[in-house]
């Protein structure tokens, strides 16, 4: 979604110490299969000028958990979309793996998108002020 919005800046609020720390080169991991997923985050990261991790308590992660449940809120009058993937290999390899199906309609998101992106707010103040 950022890369879509054209996000330049980032903050990346994380509850495990562990995957900071290696963010930040504090520690390195023995684990070869975390050293690649490091790799590829490093690789997304790269993506955004600004992009900073910060380690978080679990008990402060109220607004990730909010976002994440935010679609199972949302009126069932939008239309509602659920992707479905098939994939064969780890995340972490680069051949792409198999996809089955990607649905790219934005769906519920819409409307959070247009606000974020354009300050578009729904006409219907209601949603408006939901929004």
């Amino acid at each position: 979604m950022a890369t879509t919005l054209e996000v330049t800046g980032l903050e990346l609020r994380c509850d495990s110490l562990l995957v900071v720390s290696q963010d930040k080169r504090e520690y390195t991991t023995k684990d070869e299969r975390m050293t690649v997923y490091l790799q590829l985050v490093l690789s997304l990261r790269s993506k955004f000028p600004h992009c900073n991790f910060k380690q978080i308590f679990g008990s402060e992660n109220n607004h990730a958990d909010f976002l994440a449940n935010l679609g199972s809120v949302i009126k069932h009058q939008f239309q509602r979309e659920i992707p479905v993937e098939h994939i064969v290999e780890p995340s972490i390899h680069q051949s792409g793996g198999e996809v089955l199906h990607l649905d790219t309609f934005p769906g519920w998101r819409g409307p959070i998108i247009a606000y974020l992106k354009d300050g578009v707010l729904p006409d219907d103040r209601a949603e408006a002020q939901k929004l």
